[in-house]
């Protein structure tokens, strides 16, 4: 009877860590695009043309590491009562979120159609871009 247990044979090979699979790093350009497209998608499902409503919103992960930020995400809500046309016309934000501290920004206010026009624009996307950063500095300082 042999009881030699545990006889391994080690090649020697170097480990060079974990390689991520080929469309798992995410740029700010895709990032950025999704975002768009899936709120665009939500608008047209869930905001009204006129009166209340409610948006559900999706959060993202930041791809970015020079920001701050651990997840943004796009919403649109109605202004409150006492603005004027607050019953036809929304608000698009964008938020940012880092260990339960929220920031936002508003980017673009108008009708339904107007907002949506506004959504689809590419320079839409680079406002995203540049706001994100900002929304960043201001974690920074809370």
């Amino acid at each position: 009877m042999n009881n030699k247990i545990n006889q391994n044979k080690i090649s020697n090979t170097q480990f060079n860590g974990i390689k991520p699979k080929v469309g798992e790093v995410q740029t700010v350009e895709k990032f950025i695009k999704e975002i768009v497209t899936d709120t665009v998608e939500r608008a047209e499902r869930y905001v009204a043309d006129y009166g209340s409503f409610t948006f559900p919103t999706k959060k993202f992960k930041n791809p970015d590491t020079n920001l701050v930020v651990d997840e943004f995400w796009l919403g649109i809500e109605q202004p409150p009562r006492g603005i004027e046309n607050f019953q036809k016309n929304r608000g698009v934000k964008l938020f940012a979120s880092k260990n339960n501290k929220i920031v936002e920004v508003l980017l673009e206010y108008g009708t339904k159609d107007e907002i949506l026009a506004k959504i689809k624009s590419e320079d839409f996307a680079k406002k995203i871009e540049e706001q994100t950063k900002n929304l960043s500095y201001h974690l920074e300082d809370l």
